[in-house]
Order: C-alpha cells, then structure tokens, then sequence
C-alpha cells in the first residue's frame, strides 16, 4: 500500500511540473510594473474634460510581450473591471471580469499541457442571486497542424445546468483564418 501511495505522489508531483501553474503565473505579472496607461475622457465642446470613461493599463515583460491588461469603466452604479493575464506568447490564459453595477463576476482560465497547448478551459460566472453558471471546455484530439496552423479545431463544452454538450468546429486554412465555424449539441 505505502508503494502504490509513493508512486501516486511521484505522478501527481511530476504531472504539476509538466503544466504551466497558472497562479505562478499570475503572481509574476502581478509584480511586473505598470508599463502603459491610456485614459479615455468624456470631453464638452470647448474640448475640456467633464468625464473618465474608461482607463487602460498594461504590462509587458523584459521581451516586450503584454503580459497584463486591465480596464476600468466607471458606470452610474459602480465600475466595471476586465483583467486579462497572457502568457510568455502572449496568449490570454486567465481572465476575471468583474461589474459592480450589474452584479456580474467571471472568471475564465485555461489549462495547457507541457507542450503549451491548451487542452481545458473553464468559465464561472456569479450574479447577484449567487447563482453560478459553470462551462467546462475540452480542446478535443482532433487538431491536425499544416505548416505551423492550426487546420481544424474541435472545442467541446458543457455546463452544469445542462446534460448536452456543445461542439463547436473551426477550420482554419493555410493563413490560419478561419474558413468554417459550425456548432452542435451531443
């Protein structure tokens, strides 16, 4: 029993290496500064300010690469913030969007294999009822890749509320634009 326990403890410790640990992640970019800020104003006809609209700020790495985004919106009832943490290639891996006013909270976060390709995603919404509304998102098996794009991708998803399942397919061509967008219920 101790031996089977031992080699579960090595593959549990072995299989958190090979993924990107999303909260390491995250805990690095929150240390990064601040590296642009845009703020945008409401302005009257003699061009001076009379309201914040919305303000922008950025992170980038030592590369250059936007690490972090976040905008503010200031509505009648309260703000609205959108946080978005990327990757080392920047692409988006987790995100949480949260808006006072409207009682909305939400969070999105991906999970990638070591080779660094998402395989799972995750979407939680909160209202101000405390419901939740949960998705699960499998990225399926069934990407073929054709001079460095992705040729067809298959995108499963469930939620909790529902026993169907929704598929979604893209097919990409040589330039990795999108050609095809078909979706279905399982």
């Amino acid at each position: 029993m101790k031996l089977n326990l031992g080699l579960l403890s090595i593959v549990l410790i072995s299989s958190c290496h090979s993924v990107p640990d999303n909260q390491k992640m995250i805990n690095e970019i929150d240390k990064l500064p601040f590296t642009k800020l845009i703020t945008k104003v409401e302005l009257d006809s003699l061009g001076i300010a009379i309201d914040t609209l919305s303000k922008y700020k950025y992170k980038y790495d030592k590369s250059k690469k936007k690490r972090f985004e976040e905008r503010m919106t200031d509505l009648n009832d309260g703000d609205c913030i959108w946080k978005n943490y990327y990757d080392e290639t920047e692409d988006l891996f987790y995100k949480e969007d949260q808006c006072l006013s409207l009682g909305m909270h939400s969070i999105f976060e991906t999970e990638k294999n070591r080779n660094g390709r998402v395989i799972k995603a995750i979407q939680i919404e909160k209202n101000l009822k405390n419901e939740y509304d949960t998705i699960f998102m499998d990225y399926l098996d069934d990407i073929k890749f054709e001079n460095g794009f992705s040729k067809k991708l298959i995108v499963g998803s469930s939620t909790i509320d529902f026993e169907k399942r929704l598929t979604s397919e893209r097919i990409f061509n040589r330039e990795g634009k999108m050609i095809k967008y078909s979706h279905y219920f399982e």
